[in-house]
């Protein structure tokens, strides 16, 4: 009730008086000289945010399997192949060798992204998630550039500093530097430059910057066909347009019914049954309000104003669509890396609707962007992971985003029990989900506790962390304690390593590492990471 109704309503009423006393002729005077300088400043100061954050995540043992450590995984068995066919051939496979993407659907990361054949050939100078993590904030403090210069354009320089205010504000921002890695996170940027070179009538250039996250994800591939919609719209190229949306349309659907199946099985049909079928599901009160919320978060930050320009909307379509459509939770909360490609669409809109505002009243637009400012730092105040967010002081509200997550846990004996697991990347380690570095990923075999435990090497635990099984952490503690007891009694293991709650159990006898084997599951995954 604080959280939302309380501060939310609190900023909506400053926004309001902001709106109607900002001197906006004054703000003009101090701000245009000095608004390049001003602008860059904040894409440096949000870089180094988080930076710094992001490595001390990862430093403090605070990262996970899912997605960090899978996709840290998934880059470097790329890295390691000997040609650069088999370097592109790893980036649309999962995370381990032997099995085609689609036949073991719940291990590895099954994407389409030759984008990562960059980060693959990055690791072979420095095979670190750090590069991950760094090159994730760092691209989205970089969208600060793009915005700048779209609102400079069609509002003034004074407007574009504003406009980046909100823009490192808004809660779908800063979740998407800060996540645990997600390769969504391209799509801010890269949209805003589609968006900027299309408003300067480059067409070309706008389609090759709208390209670029479609290769990072194959769920961003009708991002980019629907950007050639907005082309043909709003800027008339018709031929160029349509080509962009039915090259991007076939191309998705060759991808994910062709080159992302297995025996039996297709990531597209995967999806369909998991997420896109849920009949009364659908309407299930908690997840309609659930939602609901997730428009307000969304589009509350620039209060709903890009609504009134539906067209530059358009590439939004299809991650809305997903988010509204499916029954999962995880596509429509504001935490999630799904918010990514809405983002740079939804400041077009809003442009759009400070242009017309502006149009009829002199200094309108500044005097809004003064409230939306106003606005979106209530949406951070309420909802954002940064320091800036009541969630960040306080554990009850912010869980996983709470500054302690940023600070040594048991760290000394993590480290020292990774140091007893040989740097062999053919040892099949199976850790706890919250219990990741590149120490246990840089492995051809690395799956998620309890999966595969009956193969592996090496299995470490930390009981004092949350019971994680697989990537869920269970109301019931008791399925985690009994199969860490059962760890324990097994002849096959020996526990290598204990103190402060961790634990490390090393194989006693010939190693056989593999795939984990589904019928063999200590206990069935309730769900599937994305």
């Amino acid at each position: 009730m604080v959280r939302y109704l309380l501060i939310l309503g609190v900023g909506a009423a400053l926004a309001w008086v902001v709106w109607q006393r900002l001197p906006a002729r004054q703000l003009e005077r101090r701000l245009a000289g000095r608004a390049d300088r001003t602008a860059v400043a904040l894409a440096l100061a949000a870089g180094l945010v988080g930076v710094s954050l992001l490595g001390l995540r990862y430093a403090t043992w605070h990262t996970h399997v899912f997605d960090l450590g899978s996709y840290d995984q998934k880059i470097w068995v790329a890295s390691v192949q000997e040609d650069l066919t088999g370097v592109i051939e790893q980036t649309y496979r999962g995370g381990e060798r032997f099995s085609p993407c689609g036949a073991t659907r719940y291990w590895g990361i099954c994407h389409f992204q030759p984008l990562y054949v960059i980060y693959a050939l990055a690791y072979r100078l420095w095979p670190s998630p750090l590069l991950l993590l760094w090159s994730q904030a760092l691209l989205v403090a970089s969208g600060v550039i793009p915005c700048y210069l779209l609102t400079r354009k069609l509002l003034g320089s004074t407007a574009g500093v504003l406009g980046v205010m909100v823009y490192l504000l808004h809660p779908a921002v800063q979740f998407n530097a800060l996540l645990d890695f997600r390769p969504d996170h391209v799509a801010i940027p890269f949209l805003f430059w589609a968006f900027w070179l299309a408003e300067r009538d480059r067409p070309g250039l706008a389609l090759f910057a709208a390209a670029i996250p479609a290769l990072a994800k194959e769920s961003l591939i009708p991002v980019f066909a629907a950007f050639g919609l907005y082309l043909l719209a709003r800027r008339r190229h018709v031929l160029l347009g349509a080509v962009a949306f039915t090259v991007g349309m076939a191309v998705f659907i060759v991808v994910v019914f062709g080159v992302l199946a297995g025996p039996g099985n297709s990531e597209g049909a995967f999806m369909i049954r998991r997420y896109l079928s849920g009949g009364r599901e659908l309407v299930a009160p908690g997840l309609v309000a659930g939602k609901l919320f997730y428009l307000v978060s969304l589009f509350g930050p620039v209060a709903f104003l890009s609504w009134r320009d539906p067209v530059a909307l358009l590439p939004a379509m299809p991650s809305l669509g997903i988010a509204l459509l499916s029954n999962d939770v995880a596509h429509s909360s504001i935490e999630s890396q799904y918010t990514a490609s809405v983002v740079a669409p939804a400041f077009a809109g809003l442009l759009t609707a400070l242009g017309s505002l502006e149009a009829h009243r002199n200094g309108a637009a500044l005097r809004a962007l003064g409230a939306l400012v106003t606005l979106s730092f209530a949406f951070s105040l309420a909802q954002g992971p940064t320091p800036l967010g009541l969630g960040f002081w306080n554990e009850r509200w912010g869980h996983k985003w709470h500054f302690r997550n940023y600070l040594p846990d048991r760290q000394t004996a993590l480290d020292e029990a990774a140091r007893l697991i040989p740097d062999n990347p053919d040892v099949m380690i199976v850790s706890q989900n919250d219990v990741n570095s590149a120490a246990l990923a840089h492995r051809h075999f690395y799956f998620p506790f309890p999966a595969g435990i009956d193969r592996a090497d090496y299995v470490l635990v930390d009981t004092g962390r949350r019971p994680f099984l697989y990537w869920i952490v269970r109301r019931d503690r008791e399925p985690y304690d009994r199969i860490v007891r059962q760890l324990r009694e097994a002849p096959e293991y020996r526990i290598a390593f204990e103190r402060d709650g961790v634990v490390l159990f090393q194989r006693i006898g010939p190693s056989r590492p593999g795939v984990p084997d589904p019928e063999r599951l200590p206990i069935r995954p309730e769900g599937l990471p994305k």
